[in-house]
C-alpha cells in the first residue's frame, strides 16, 4: 500500500481519471491516475459565527489533535471546568468523560431534551443519568457568545444567563466535505452530501464515495440522511473495498415483502438461530452448506440473504453471484435489523 501524507487531492479529472495532487510538503503538484477512485473526505465540525468563537479556549473535538489539546488543558493547565455545546453523541462522550476526569461539566443544548432523534422518554433517562454524574444541563438554550474570562472563557446565553468554565468543547454538528466532488461535476445534495447509489457509487460508475460525506437513505423512514457516525463510516469502507476487488453486492430495500413469489428468501444462520427466529418464507441453507446446495435455489428468481447480522450473508451472496446467479442482495442489518423494524 502507499500512503502519502502531506498530500492533497485538489481536483479529479473524470475523463482522463486523473487526480491531481498537490505534495504538501515539496509545493508541487501532479498528476494521479485511477481505474477506480474511492472518495473519503469526510466532514468539518460546524463553527457558527459568534462573538469569541475564536477565543483559545472555545474548541472542537474532531481530530485527534483537538483531543490533545483538551488533554493538555486538564493535565497540564489544571483546568477544573467545562462547558459542553450540543446534544449528540460526541457531546455526551465528552460530557462523560471530563465528567470522569474530575471535571465539573456544564451541557448547553438548543433543543429542550438532549439526544433530540430520541422520543422525549428515552431522552429522559439518558438526562437522568448525566445528572446523576453531577452534569449540569441547560436545556432549550441557546448560545449568544463567547467572552473571554481570566484563566478560562464565558458562555453567554440568549436569555442572558452566562457559564464561566476553564474550557469550552463545540460539537453543534458537521457539514460534509463534498467539494472535491461537486468541482468534478459529480452530483450532491444542498448540503454538499455526495449522492451515492445503494453500491455506494457516485454518478460515475468509477468514482466511489463512502463516510460522513455521503447522502444514504435511513432504515427507519426511508428518507435521505446524513449519518457521520464511525460505525457506519466503517461498514461503509468495507463494502465498497470489497465490492471494488471483488464485484458488486446490493443490498435488498429494508421494508421487502417476504412473500413477493418473484423473491427467494434464503437465510444462511444456522439451525439453532434458526430455531429462536425464523424468516417467514426463508429457505434455510447454513452458509458452511450452500456451495452444496445450490440446485435448491431457482436462478430464475431474485435471491435475498438473510444471516444475524450481515457479514454471513454477504459472504453467501458472493458465492451466489460467482456461482451464476444473476440477482442476489444482502438484507441489511440481518436478523438483527429485522426484528428491530418488522416485528
Amino acid at each position: 500500500m502507499d500512503v502519502r501524507v502531506f498530500s492533497e487531492a485538489v481536483s479529479i479529472n473524470r475523463a482522463a481519471k486523473t487526480v491531481t495532487v498537490h505534495d504538501l510538503k515539496n509545493d508541487r503538484f501532479y498528476e494521479e491516475p485511477y481505474d477506480t477512485l474511492i472518495l473519503s473526505p469526510g466532514s468539518s465540525p460546524v463553527r457558527p459565527n459568534l462573538p469569541g468563537i475564536d477565543l483559545p479556549r472555545v474548541l472542537t473535538l474532531w481530530t485527534v489533535p483537538d483531543a490533545d489539546r483538551i488533554r493538555a488543558l486538564i493535565t497540564e493547565e489544571n483546568a477544573k471546568s467545562a462547558v459542553v455545546i450540543g446534544g449528540g453523541f460526541i457531546v455526551l462522550e465528552m460530557a462523560e468523560n471530563l465528567a470522569e476526569a474530575g471535571l465539573s461539566v456544564s451541557l448547553v443544548e438548543k433543543m429542550p431534551q438532549v439526544m433530540p432523534p430520541l422520543d422525549r422518554e428515552m431522552a429522559l433517562l439518558v438526562e437522568r443519568e448525566l445528572k446523576q454524574h453531577n452534569v449540569s444541563l441547560y436545556l432549550g438554550a441557546d448560545v449568544s457568545a463567547f467572552e473571554q474570562a481570566e484563566g478560562g472563557v464565558c458562555v453567554v446565553l440568549e436569555d442572558g444567563r452566562s457559564i464561566r468554565a476553564d474550557l469550552a468543547v463545540l460539537s453543534i454538528g458537521v457539514r460534509p466535505n463534498g467539494d472535491l466532488a461537486a468541482k468534478a461535476g459529480l452530483a450532491v445534495n444542498s448540503r454538499g452530501s455526495i449522492l451515492v447509489n445503494d453500491a455506494l457509487q457516485t454518478e460515475d460508475p468509477s468514482i466511489y464515495a463512502v463516510g460522513d460525506a455521503v447522502e444514504v437513505r435511513s432504515f427507519a423512514t426511508g428518507e435521505p440522511a446524513m449519518i457521520p457516525l464511525a460505525g457506519p463510516a466503517n461498514n461503509m469502507a468495507g463494502f465498497v473495498a470489497d465490492n471494488v476487488v471483488r464485484g458488486l453486492v446490493r443490498f435488498a430495500p429494508w421494508d421487502l415483502a417476504l412473500n413477493d413469489p418473484d423473491v427467494q428468501i434464503l437465510d444462511v444462520r444456522e439451525p439453532g438461530e434458526i430455531a429462536l427466529l425464523s424468516v417467514p418464507n426463508a429457505i434455510s441453507i447454513p452458509l458452511g452448506q450452500l456451495r452444496e446446495n445450490l440446485q435448491a435455489l431457482d436462478p430464475e428468481k431474485e435471491i435475498v440473504v438473510f444471516c444475524a447480522a450481515g457479514i454471513r450473508a454477504y459472504n453467501a451472496a458472493r458465492i451466489l453471484s460467482g456461482s451464476g446467479f444473476p440477482r442476489v442482495s444482502v438484507y441489511p442489518g440481518g436478523t438483527q435489523f429485522y426484528v428491530k423494524t418488522r416485528l
